[in-house]
């Protein structure tokens, strides 16, 4: 894995964060956490991540306009959507807004971090 590896997360799930967190700290990232979308865009407009992170249950609505303004204020970093993208036309609209990655429930740990870890790797 790069080092200095940077992941964004936007989980509003106290439990969910620091287990993502833990798990991504044990490896080298460096991951900040926004609870709400103004704060994620305020890192991202002092640090560039390489992977943003972000839960389908972040927000009431599905979070399409979110990653569409995430996707605008870093355009290098890859997005990845995990949680209930409950069906195809929905997983279809959230890559269409700028996510690369969606990853459908049941979600573990370990297939978040498996997702984070290939896309830093790809470096896209």
């Amino acid at each position: 894995m790069p080092a200095n590896s940077r992941v964004l997360l936007l989980e509003s799930d106290r439990q969910i964060i620091d287990q993502l967190r833990d798990a991504f700290e044990e490896r080298g990232m460096e991951t900040e956490v926004a609870l709400s979308g103004e704060v994620a865009l305020g890192i991202m407009a002092e640090r560039m991540m390489q992977i943003i992170l972000v839960s389908w249950a972040f927000t009431e609505e599905p979070p399409y306009d979110l990653v569409k303004n995430v996707s605008l204020a870093n355009p290098k970093a890859r997005i990845m959507v995990y949680g209930a993208a409950k069906t195809k036309a929905h997983q279809k609209k959230m890559l269409r807004s700028g996510a690369r990655d969606v990853i459908q429930e049941p979600v573990e740990v370990a297939q978040i971090l498996k997702a984070v870890e290939d896309g830093i790797e790809s470096g896209e």
